[in-house]
């Protein structure tokens, strides 16, 4: 994450001013409170950008100032970080690549793909259904 003597505010903290802020408060992926780096001034959080991504305390987040509250446009990536994977189409699949797992949730249901060849399949029940053969190949197929 850039320290914070490394950033400034792109302008001064008042209504129709855009920043950078460092996240001090956050729910569920969602940032609650804000504080200008600048000027050390607190903001209360009006809403995010849907395109903004989960924030978490500490990170760092470009902001909109309105009469309002901040609203998060998106959360600034450390030097080390690179940019976020994004879903890809080619020849007719879309593929999604991570450097560790990629992991799809719905309640309490998931589906996690790991680098090191591992798939973990959780649910309240699986089913599975097949108009031809299902086969399963494996050097041991453990069942209960």
């Amino acid at each position: 994450m850039p320290q914070s003597s490394q950033v400034r505010s792109i302008a001064a903290s008042g209504p129709g001013s855009f920043l950078v802020a460092e996240v001090l408060d956050a729910q569920a992926g969602a940032a609650t409170r804000l504080r200008d780096l600048a000027t050390g001034r607190c903001f209360k959080v009006a809403g995010h950008l849907d395109c903004a991504g989960a924030v978490g305390p500490g990170d760092l987040a470009c902001v909109a100032v309105t009469a309002q509250g901040a609203v998060v446009l998106g959360r600034l990536r450390s030097a080390t970080e690179g940019p976020a994977a994004l879903p890809r189409e080619a020849e007719g699949r879309v593929e999604i690549a991570a450097r560790h797992s990629v992991l799809i949730r719905a309640g309490a249901s998931r589906i996690e793909i790991c680098a090191d060849g591992s798939i973990r399949l959780d649910g309240r029940e699986v089913h599975q259904v097949a108009e031809g053969r299902l086969s399963l190949l494996a050097a041991t197929v453990e069942i209960n």
